[in-house]
Order: C-alpha cells, then structure tokens, then sequence
C-alpha cells in the first residue's frame, strides 16, 4: 500500500516535471534555465505546495508564477501562456491515459 503510494508521488513528479519542461519549451523556446531535471525539482516544490486542502489549487498558482517569473524570467503573459500549455499537456495526457484503463 505505502509502495504504490509513493510510486504514485515519484511518477506524479516525474510527468508533472517533464510536462512543464515541455510547455516552457512551447512558450519561451529560448530559455536557458530550462532544463529537465531543474523542472522535475521544481516539480516536486509544486506537489508540495498542492497537497494543501483547499487552498492547494490556488498556492500551486502562485508558486508556479513566481517560480516562472523569478527563476525562469519569464513575463506575465508568457507566464500565464505557459499554465495554459501546461494545463492543456496534462488534459491531453489523462485523456491519452484514460483509454488504457481496463474496466
């Protein structure tokens, strides 16, 4: 039970990280400071910051934005087109995932 579970954490971090390394691509092809496994760590400061009840979906907003606007150095706009990107990699993937399920 407690395997499957962290199993469950270690690939939630693992897609999640992978996924903002490629809407970060899509939205500033040029940025330097994005790299794979700097967008895993941050990630997994992310999972954190949503595991709160309630007030999770809004302070994962807010550490996303200051992670893309301070580390990254990425404007607003570009900021607010990555969470979009980000939002539409992670429809499309549990959409593609959800076909795979067996009844």
């Amino acid at each position: 039970m407690a395997t499957a579970f962290l199993l469950s954490i270690v690939l939630s971090i693992g897609i999640n990280g992978v996924l903002m390394w490629v809407a970060i691509m899509i939205a500033d092809p040029g940025n330097r400071k994005n790299k794979v496994h700097v967008a895993i760590g941050w990630s997994f400061v992310l999972l954190g910051a949503q595991m709160w009840p309630f007030v999770g979906f809004i302070l994962g907003f807010v550490v996303l934005m200051l992670i893309l606007m301070n580390y990254y150095v990425i404007g607003f706009l570009r900021s607010v087109l990555v969470i979009i990107v980000l939002a539409a990699l992670q429809i499309g993937l549990s959409h593609l995932l959800e076909g795979f399920q067996t009844a």
